[in-house]
This record gives structure tokens, C-alpha cells and sequence, in this order.
């Protein structure tokens, strides 16, 4: 089980959500990975690649990713991508001195916003999770997380859009708390 995966199982529990139903985590970092937890499990798939969704492809000859393909959301809304944006446009510029030049980092929020958008609509019509759970560094910009919500919502099916809850938590998953709650998980279903 990788990082992201643990996580997931995480923030469904900690969320309270229905082990019934499906959701769906996912987290950006230095790449973007997701996971879809049903019935208290997470989907792996055939080749355990379930939840590659750092490689949905959102701007067809977009930048390069590192898979090779172009215009994956990871080429366009990770760590490294957004940072790369913010000093591309203004020389210097981080997330941690946002403050200095707010216009500018709202423009990148809300392209990155969009992009996420994108893909979140593709998985809400390829998996029609309960919720979908964010866990993301610009959590904070009220930019990104509207754009992430009208992007989302105004491309997929609206039925779709009005039941599927996007949750944007305030603190970061910590994926070693994860992985731990999953090895208890798998000793206790071994006890009995």
C-alpha cells in the first residue's frame, strides 16, 4: 500500500463518511495521486495503478510530465508545477510570499483550480463518488477552491455535480498516520 492510498483510508475515517459508499482522496504533492475507498477498502485496480489521477490528461499539448505524455494534471497543478508558474511570472515569487504579490498568485490559483476542476469532473463521471476529498497545499486560496468547484461542477453531468460533496479539509493528511491505521486494520481482520 503506497502513501497516498493510506491516506485515503485516513480521511475517510476521519471525515466520518459511510464505509457504504464510494469516495474518492485525492492529494498533491511533488505529484498528484488519488484513491477510491469503498466499502472500507481501497480500489487498486488489475495492475494496483487505480488512482493514477495525476495522469489525466486536462490541456492536450500541455507541458511535459514526467510519464513523457503532455498536459497531465501533474505537469499542470503539483508542487513543483505551481511553483515553477509562480516564479515564472513574477521572478522570486513562492506560496510562502503569496502576500507580496496577490493578484498574481490568484491568477495561478485559479488556472490550477481549473485544471483540477477538469479532472475531479472526469472522476465524478468515470467513479460517481459520494464525496471527493482534497488534500492539497492552496486549500487556503478561496481562488483555487472556487475555481476547483465551478470547473468541476459546470463540466460534469449536473446530477452528477449536485451529488458528489468536493472537501477541501484545512490540515494535510499525514500518510504515515495512514499507513498505520491500515496495518491495524489488517491485524484485526487476521484476529478474526
Amino acid at each position: 500500500m503506497n502513501n497516498v492510498k493510506a491516506a485515503a483510508l485516513l480521511a475517510v475515517q476521519l471525515r466520518g463518511l459511510s464505509v457504504e459508499s464510494g469516495h474518492f482522496y485525492l492529494r498533491i504533492s511533488e505529484g498528484i495521486g488519488g484513491a477510491l475507498v469503498q466499502h472500507g477498502e481501497v480500489f487498486t485496480g488489475h495492475s494496483w495503478t487505480a488512482g493514477e489521477a495525476g495522469h489525466l490528461v486536462v490541456q492536450p499539448d500541455g507541458p511535459r510530465c514526467s510519464c513523457g505524455r503532455r498536459g497531465c494534471l501533474e505537469a499542470l497543478v503539483s508542487q513543483p508545477a505551481v511553483k515553477q508558474q509562480l516564479a515564472q511570472r513574477q521572478p522570486g515569487l513562492s506560496w510562502q510570499n503569496r502576500d507580496s504579490a496577490p493578484r498574481v498568485v490568484d491568477e495561478v490559483m485559479a488556472q490550477a483550480g481549473g485544471y483540477l476542476g477538469a479532472a475531479l469532473s472526469q472522476i465524478m463521471l468515470l467513479l460517481n463518488p459520494a464525496t471527493i476529498i482534497i488534500d492539497c497545499p492552496w486549500n487556503a486560496s478561496e481562488v483555487f477552491c472556487k475555481a476547483v468547484r465551478t470547473t468541476a461542477h459546470g463540466n460534469a453531468l449536473a446530477f452528477t455535480a449536485a451529488h458528489t460533496l468536493l472537501h477541501f479539509p484545512e490540515q494535510r493528511i499525514d500518510p504515515a498516520n495512514g499507513l498505520a491505521l491500515a496495518v491495524l486494520e489488517q491485524s484485526e481482520q487476521r484476529m478474526i
